[in-house]
């Protein structure tokens, strides 16, 4: 009799998997949906990523480890460069040390970390030559992060407009005799020849902060400079390699506010920069320099 019993039960046992693993997979395979949804959704900060880098070779170049992530290092000499993170507080501190908060602004994208300053302190209307307080942002730049011994990352300038043309009769500020249309032609010559001045200035000997009492007309050279030291006349070398810079102009076809990855789509119309050039609030802040600290 118990063995009849024993064998019905064995009969009635069904095969495959228990029902309860059709609920779990379900579960399992929504949660996969659920987070892939959220990654989809979320913006990776380069700047906290590479911070995080940074960190991890920092720490490979304590240890004895002989290299780093990004390739920078070799053997037991590795060096540790500055940090992307650290380059951010720099310049952050550089904005408030010169009080242009309201001019600049440091912000980052897939490239890597991007000081932004508003054309007006950068240069006069239709000119590619530097106003003063611009070259005081230049010194900082160059003497707090560009000559960092062990970070030879790359520099990019881009020099970027509003989307109003040159006009046929405005004359060129160096020769009235020429006009400005003749020179630039249009408005993305005319960013990259800011983009290029830069760089020009980076890569000379240096040059002279005039102090306005001062009675020599040009400080040209390290020797004009000095005539005025006393009165808060400076010289400031330069000397960047030139390999280490890169100049681009946009024109106005990259609109402040504008992200790298809109730009790039096909969604980015001159619709768009009509649109974004309309008072002239947008158009002071599309005419704009960014340098660009690159994160390899």
């Amino acid at each position: 009799m118990a063995d009849d019993i024993k064998k019905k039960k064995e009969e009635q046992v069904e095969e495959g998997l228990p029902i309860w693993m059709a609920t779990f997979a379900d579960m399992m395979t929504l949660l996969f949906a659920f987070f892939v949804l959220l990654f989809s959704m979320s913006t990776i900060d380069p700047v906290k990523v590479s911070a995080m880098e940074d960190a991890m070779n920092e720490n490979a170049v304590k240890a004895g480890a002989g290299g780093s992530l990004d390739g920078t290092g070799s053997g037991g000499n590795s060096q540790p460069r500055l940090s992307i993170n650290e380059i951010k507080e720099t310049l952050e501190d550089i904005i408030d040390s010169l009080d242009i908060d309201e001019e600049a602004t440091v912000s980052s994208d897939p490239r890597g970390v991007i000081l932004e300053l508003n054309g007006s302190i950068c240069f006069p209307s239709l000119s590619s030559d530097l106003r003063e307080d611009f070259k005081r942002v230049l010194v900082q730049i160059k003497d707090k992060v560009i000559s960092h011994p062990y970070d030879k990352r790359t520099v990019i300038i881009e020099g970027h407009s509003d989307n109003e043309p040159i006009k046929p009769d405005q004359p060129y500020h160096k020769n009235p005799n020429i006009k400005a249309i003749e020179v630039w032609g249009t408005n993305r010559h005319l960013s990259a020849s800011r983009a290029s001045q830069v760089v020009e200035v980076l890569t000379s000997d240096g040059f002279c902060l005039s102090d306005e009492s001062c009675d020599v007309d040009d400080w040209k050279t390290k020797e004009d400079c000095n005539q005025c030291n006393g009165r808060g006349n400076k010289w400031h070398p330069m000397g960047i390699r030139p390999n280490r810079l890169v100049a681009a102009g946009y024109g106005e076809f990259w609109p402040y506010g504008v992200s790298w990855n809109e730009v790039k789509s096909d969604d980015f119309t001159n619709d768009d920069i009509e649109r974004l050039n309309q008072t002239a609030e947008q158009r002071n802040k599309n005419r704009r320099v960014k340098i660009i600290f690159a994160k390899n």
